[in-house]
């Protein structure tokens, strides 16, 4: 009954990550998630964010594109996630997406930052295609 249950899950959560994926278009390939150990816990939670959005009101840099942080999907609106990681705000649009990111952070927050920091000069920001 065990195997029944746990294969269930890995249907859901593939057709979850399809679901997020699939939108008719070709995204463009990202980096892979760098293996996580079950024991280990996410670089970046969401008690992390709220006591980022506390403690730095005015300080969090805004995130500087209308898409998807890990696949680059138009936000369409508000988005579904937020994460604050190093006084960076996050946006994503599903939760296979914000696990991706809570996984390895470091294969999305290079292009993010420079983004933000061109932002910040004044010049235009693409999302990065």
């Amino acid at each position: 009954m065990k195997h029944v249950f746990r294969m269930i899950g890995l249907i859901s959560i593939s057709f979850g990550i399809l679901g997020c994926t699939s939108t008719g278009t070709t995204q463009p390939e990202t980096p892979a998630p760098a293996a996580a150990t079950p024991s280990a816990a996410p670089v970046s939670s969401f008690k992390e964010t709220a006591k980022a959005d506390r403690e730095n009101r005015g300080s969090i840099v805004p995130y500087p594109f209308t898409t998807c942080a890990v696949i680059r999907k138009d936000l369409e609106g508000d988005p579904k996630y937020r994460r604050v990681y190093q006084n960076q705000e996050v946006l994503f649009c599903c939760l296979p997406c914000l696990n991706a990111f809570d996984t390895n952070p470091g294969a999305y927050m290079p292009r993010i930052v420079a983004a933000s920091a061109a932002k910040a000069r004044g010049e235009t920001v693409n999302s990065g295609w």
